[in-house]
């Protein structure tokens, strides 16, 4: 009887101590920043805080389905088959993979770091390859998928849904990165881009 309690006891206060550490994080988020004007290196640290600490697997996750998402769509799909990336199987994994590489350099790093600049640079190089080919509607989307497919996963997934704080440095945050490709008409709201 008293091994039964004691178990009990110490899941429950197991239980507690992961609720307290775990709200702890997103209360402290919400204190900082919420009175402050984000700009995309505040941005950028509020999704890192999210993102490696309260939900990692999922937000990363949902952006490589979200990649594979883009591959839907006809226009990208039909510049995906031209430039060979995903008609060749010994190269198809290689695109996912260099996009996750390139993409962390940029996520991981401020964005005017030399490793995030290079990065940035690899991006905008292999995509003016094919900038013909690839319209600005169809970089809105791909940008939009970077945005908008973790926030749709935490509310489906993990264990809380995305606060409007983390929300809105995301689309700050990817908005900089998009406008750094030379991305175009990118709205100024995150509300505005939702697909």
């Amino acid at each position: 009887m008293l091994t039964s309690t004691l178990f009990i006891l110490l899941v429950f206060t197991y239980l507690l101590i992961c609720r307290y550490f775990r709200f702890r994080r997103i209360k402290g988020i919400i204190e900082k920043y919420s009175n402050v004007k984000l700009d995309y290196r505040t941005a950028q640290e509020v999704c890192l805080l999210t993102g490696a600490y309260d939900m990692p697997y999922v937000l990363e996750l949902s952006t490589a389905f979200g990649l594979f998402r883009t591959y839907a769509i006809p226009t990208i799909s039909e510049v995906l088959v031209k430039s060979n990336q995903l008609a060749n199987k010994d190269v198809a994994g290689r695109r996912a993979e260099d996009t996750s590489v390139l993409l962390s350099e940029c996520i991981y790093h401020d964005l005017d770091s030399k490793r995030a600049r290079m990065g940035l640079a690899r991006i905008n190089y292999l995509h003016n390859l094919y900038r013909c080919s690839i319209t600005n509607d169809d970089m809105l989307y791909t940008l939009s998928i970077f945005i908008y497919e973790p926030v749709r996963w935490s509310e489906l997934y993990d264990w809380r849904p995305l606060e409007p704080i983390e929300k809105e440095a995301r689309y700050i945050f990817w908005k900089e990165i998009g406008e750094r490709m030379g991305i175009e008409y990118i709205p100024s709201a995150y509300e505005e881009l939702e697909i």
